[in-house]
């Protein structure tokens, strides 16, 4: 599966995937379990599972782990604002805080800062509760070319438009209709979630989309997505025949187009 692509350096974004050859639409580029099942949490208590998970890893995992990107040193490159200032300030409270529920299980300054490390990688990489080593190097767009899906336990990230070799691959960040909001939405919503200024192509180009347009649509399409993911899982106990018909009555073909 990693034959579909290669991690390199993105101008502008640090490490990034780009595909290796053509990809057709609906290919599966990715499918992972995840390493890190710790939920969200910053108490002490939740550091230490975070610590047990960490060093459950093997030697391989957990130094591949420590590679990954950290938001808890950005900023340092950024033009000043009062988006970024914000950010900053909120940033510094919380390693603040993080400093504090690590100093009631660790004294050793050289060990608390390892930890720090620790725990701002899970912060900034955390999907669902979760880490994954492979997806995380996968960069964000508001018009992304892939897909990121919870199936059964594991990520599928699967291409949703043909993808040409030597093109970055990247999904969105913050959800599926994300990108029909207008680009100062997207900045901010990425910066307070992610801590990241967005550069992709759509955030690039010179005209911005008018989000009043597809206000009722987004509403519309977030809500039938809310109710989609509500259906029950099929059991065994019931034919498929049947759940397909239960299926139809939480989520129509129409709905679903």
């Amino acid at each position: 599966m990693s034959s579909l692509y290669k991690i390199t350096e993105i101008e502008g974004k640090g490490l990034g995937c780009v595909a290796t050859s053509d990809i057709k639409k609906g290919s599966l580029i990715l499918m992972e379990s995840p390493q890190l099942c710790v939920g969200r949490g910053g108490t002490s208590m939740w550091i230490k599972h975070l610590l047990k998970s960490f060093y459950g890893m093997s030697k391989a995992d957990q130094l591949e782990y420590m590679t990954l990107h950290n938001s808890f040193n950005d900023f340092k490159n950024f033009q000043n604002s009062e988006d970024i200032q914000n950010c900053k300030e909120d940033r510094d409270r919380k390693i603040e805080a993080v400093k504090i529920e690590i100093g009631k299980i660790e004294q050793d300054s050289e060990k608390a800062e390892e930890i720090l490390k620790i725990y701002g990688i899970c912060s900034t990489n955390s999907f669902q509760g979760s880490v994954y080593l492979k997806v995380s190097r996968f960069n964000h767009s508001c018009q992304p070319n892939a897909i990121l899906e919870n199936v059964d336990g594991q990520v599928q990230l699967r291409a949703i438009g043909k993808i040409k070799a030597g093109k970055e691959i990247n999904w969105n960040y913050l959800g599926e209709f994300f990108g029909f909001r207008n680009r100062k939405y997207r900045s901010q919503n990425l910066l307070k979630s992610w801590g990241f200024l967005c550069c992709c192509e759509l955030c690039e180009n010179d005209d911005d989309i008018d989000a009043g347009a597809f206000e009722a649509f987004i509403q519309e399409a977030e809500n039938l997505a809310t109710r989609r993911e509500s259906i029950p899982l099929k059991t065994e106990s019931i034919s498929l025949e049947a759940h397909l018909a239960h299926l139809a009555r939480y989520y129509s073909v129409e709905n679903c187009r």
